[in-house]
């Protein structure tokens, strides 16, 4: 299935006294591309169904640009997308296989919000006579919309607003179903979203939807000025408070974890996607730079990281890699280097990163961070460099965070830093945001929940006692902790090269 699709209403700077006869044209003229991009949307009768999340992420995610946050169900990500109609953010469910008799490779994406800017014209000055006017123009162009439900929902800060729901049947005969609310930001201007959904995905997922927009808050550039530095100011306590000593208990730690995707009605047994260990020891940046660990003085935290990934079992294609990483007792310093290669049989490709951050001194008054890439399609050593700023999480700490977090009442909360993010495609130093806080179940356990970027899906990690028991990524793969005996009992019963 496509990802789903949608429309862009009319640039905000439309002269309010056009804005309305430029919406209809708008509407109008992308209903096509909505149309196109929706071709397959409507699952089969007898494809998979995914259940719906069952909670909202524990972050909520912000927008500013567009002036509000939002908790989203557990899993989604955010895409931004810039047109000459307007900036628009859309929230999807993480990317699910779900494979049929007919198509082995394909996915699912059983929802879609956009939220949009939109400058109504003079006759439309509330939320119901923009949309009512959205509605119209659909018809217009020779939609066929029919009514389906009206939800009442109440918003934070803001008056009760109604949710409606719309049932269309695209001329290929599938059928999707639109739901259109909308705020009042300030005169003529309104905060628009659409859902879109299909006729299988409408009933389970609405409930979870509906208390995810109830979650809306408005926000202004100050509050989320006044937030990001409270949550700034959070991370530098956090870090403040790892002594040399703290950091040293961890020492001794070395953890098998087997990373797989659950067991689904699509697929009846559990996908091992791969496994790793974790090792960490006292040692020297020179047992990273060399790779030899021996007859080193040890004045730092050195974190070993060696992991196997299944690209293709059927045709026994593995991609090992091997990372170290290093930083001085102080934070000041740190190095890494990591290296993967892809096997099939005698065929390789190679990769590697190496990151350094020298100390602050008198010739080097304000640290840089230089990360090399050396891909498998070139062999481009091409630095990319940043400035060090304020707040900043090295890699070791990152490895480490839900070990090292305090379980007390006023940990709770959020903490940002900024970070070096590892899953980009090009070398990126983003804001990275964690929220920690007991788990909701009685067990004793702490829930750690990561964005490494503002729009990134989040991972959730649960801990109990400083030991990882369980962590999940927005697509559903799983890493628990493992026996390198039990993980090779699993691997050989596939059949898989350990």
């Amino acid at each position: 299935m496509k990802a789903l699709g949608g429309y862009s209403p009319p640039m905000a700077n439309t002269p309010p006294i056009r804005a309305s006869r430029a919406f209809i044209q708008t509407v109008t003229l992308l209903i096509g591309l909505v149309t196109s991009s929706l071709v397959g949307f409507q699952t089969a009768p007898d494809a998979p169904q995914i259940p719906s999340g069952k909670e909202l992420e524990r972050i909520a995610t912000s927008v500013p640009i567009l002036g509000f946050s939002i908790h989203l169900p557990n899993g989604s990500e955010v895409q931004r997308q810039q047109s000459s109609a307007g900036l628009t953010y859309q929230f999807l469910p993480s990317v699910v296989p779900a494979p049929t008799a007919q198509n082995p490779q394909a996915v699912i994406r059983p929802w879609s919000l956009r939220a949009q800017v939109v400058q109504g014209g003079a006759d439309q000055t509330s939320p119901t006579e923009l949309i009512g006017e959205l509605v119209a123009a659909q018809r217009q162009s020779g939609a066929v919309l029919s009514p389906l439900a009206t939800t009442h929902l109440e918003i934070e800060g803001n008056e009760p607003f109604t949710l409606d729901y719309f049932e269309q049947q695209l001329p290929d005969g599938v059928r999707v179903i639109w739901g259109y609310t909308a705020i009042s930001v300030r005169e003529n201007h309104f905060l628009l979203f659409t859902l879109l959904l299909s006729p299988e995905t409408y009933q389970p997922y609405r409930p979870v939807l509906e208390e995810s927009l109830k979650t809306i808050r408005r926000t202004s550039k100050a509050e989320t000025s006044l937030s990001l530095r409270a949550c700034m100011s959070r991370g530098q306590t956090f870090l403040d408070s790892l002594t040399p000593d703290r950091l040293k208990k961890l020492i001794g730690l070395r953890q098998w974890v087997r990373i797989y995707r659950p067991a689904s009605a699509a697929n009846g047994t559990d996908q091992e996607v791969g496994y790793a260990l974790l090792n960490v020891e006292m040692g020297n940046k020179e047992a990273v730079q060399s790779g030899d660990k021996q007859d080193h003085q040890e004045d730092g935290l050195l974190i070993t990281v060696q992991a196997r990934v299944v690209v293709d079992a059927e045709r026994s294609v593995y991609r090992d890699s091997i990372g170290l990483y290093w930083m001085a007792w102080n934070q000041e310093e740190e190095i890494w280097s990591v290296r993967g290669t892809q096997r099939q049989g005698e065929a390789e490709l190679s990769e590697a990163e190496s990151g350094l951050r020298l100390p602050e001194s008198t010739g080097n008054p304000r640290p840089e961070l230089i990360v090399i890439r050396a891909g498998r399609e070139s062999n481009t050593r091409t630095p990319s460099q940043w400035k060090v700023p304020n707040v900043y999480l090295s890699q070791p700490l990152g490895w480490l965070l839900g070990r090292l977090l305090p379980t007390t009442a006023d940990a709770v909360g959020e903490y940002c830093f900024y970070f070096y993010d590892y899953t980009s495609e090009s070398p990126t130093l983003s804001r990275r945001l964690d929220h920690w806080a007991p788990a909701t179940d009685g067990s004793g356990g702490w829930i750690l929940t990561t964005r490494l970027n503002p729009t990134a899906p989040p991972t959730t990690a649960r801990y109990l006692d400083g030991v990882l028991i369980d962590q999940q990524t927005a697509d559903g793969v799983r890493t628990v902790p493992i026996t390198s005996a039990e993980l090779d009992k699993i691997w050989n019963t596939k059949r898989l090269r350990r």
